[in-house]
């Protein structure tokens, strides 16, 4: 079965390991420092926080934006989302309001989110569902703080400036599967105020003198090791060829499916360019699509995140997303493919186009 989705490491990211047994260390180092720097600099922000996981970076920026405004108390999020994101708000005593994401698209509809925007709104994150850029002009609109997610669109631009430099923060994560991974982890990315209050709120323990003014303060406690982060400056290095291999596939995959005036390919910002973290379309024979390249040994999706929907079930009408649920058919793409398991999944393509899917 060709998976949908796929960590891929090669021998040489594993090549620092000898010099951290060589220290017998593998705490918060030197490739910690190198690690958030060089991700500062190749994602355009000024400074970046490395963090437990991308969802603890979120609840961290959380916490900052809610120091400032201790007013505010709700978040606007997407109806289709990761649930981690939804915990990362209700952990920090907030609460959570989904709006419908976009026709033809999984993207957060901006109509939708102008309408529940009030004075109890904290901030609105954008989560670039599977590397496409969410409508960045029409949220900026909405003058109210933004978190960039940028857990499926590290790399992915808009107006040719990365999605990791819009918003009073923004995120993303390192795990497994992630367009680039470090085993596990995640990072906060934002401009230097923001940063030094973040980095406070996310240290293991304070100075005494700060417990002894001010009495007990919780803190995130941050962990990133140096045994991460060499796997991640690895996947740094190599991560603009990553970028190329996933435009290739896509490319492939699109000129294909293009072809078919039944399709529905998923409606994208034109000022974004996408990082292909995610392959999707929208058919009417979703099902049958799904069963038919599950029998040629393809593990196609029916949903690469989750609808809301389904776990709050009286939450406001999504029609949108409603209908965009029982189309969407995922197709895998990842740095693990071959160019015989590509040339498998086009074939299988044509073949559903044969055997009369839409």
């Amino acid at each position: 079965m060709i998976r949908h989705s796929s960590s891929h490491v090669i021998a040489n990211d594993f090549s620092y390991i000898s010099q951290l047994a060589e220290k017998n260390f593998v705490g918060r180092g030197e490739l910690c420092d190198k690690f958030s720097s060089e991700l500062a600099h190749r994602f355009r922000r000024s400074k970046c926080l490395l963090t437990r996981s991308g969802a603890t970076s979120i609840e961290i920026g959380l916490h900052v934006l809610r120091m400032r405004e201790p007013g505010a108390n709700e978040v606007v999020l997407s109806g289709y989302i990761c649930p981690t994101v939804v915990s990362a708000v209700v952990r920090e005593g907030l609460k959570p309001i989904f709006v419908d994401v976009q026709k033809h698209s999984m993207n957060i509809d901006s109509v939708a989110a102008g309408r529940v925007v009030s004075k109890k709104t904290l901030a609105l994150v954008m989560t670039h569902i599977g590397g496409c850029s969410d409508p960045i002009d029409d949220l900026l609109s909405l003058n109210i703080p933004l978190i960039s997610d940028c857990a499926q669109a590290l790399g992915a631009t808009w107006r040719g400036k990365e999605l990791t430099a819009y918003g009073d923060f923004s995120i993303t994560s390192f795990g497994p599967t992630k367009f680039m991974t470090a085993g596990s982890g995640g990072a906060l990315f934002a401009d230097k105020d923001f940063f030094y209050c973040a980095q406070r709120h996310s240290q293991q323990e304070l100075e005494v003198s700060d417990y002894e003014s001010s009495g007990f303060t919780a803190t995130h406690g941050q962990s990133f090791s140096d045994l991460a982060a060499g796997l991640g400056l690895s996947q740094l290095e190599r991560f603009n060829l990553m970028l190329e291999r996933r435009r290739y596939i896509a490319n492939r995959y699109t000129a294909i499916l293009e072809s078919c005036p039944d399709i529905q390919m998923p409606v994208c910002c034109d000022e974004g360019v996408s990082n292909n973290y995610r392959y999707y379309f929208f058919s009417s024979s979703a099902t049958g699509w799904i069963r038919h390249l599950q029998k040629h040994n393809i593990d196609a999706r029916s949903s690469f995140s989750h609808c809301m929907a389904d776990y709050f079930p009286n939450i406001s009408d999504m029609p949108n997303l409603k209908k965009n649920v029982t189309q969407l058919i995922s197709l895998p793409i990842h740095m693990a493919l071959t160019n015989i398991d590509v040339a498998h999944i086009e074939d299988a393509i044509e073949q559903g186009f044969s055997s009369g899917l839409q």
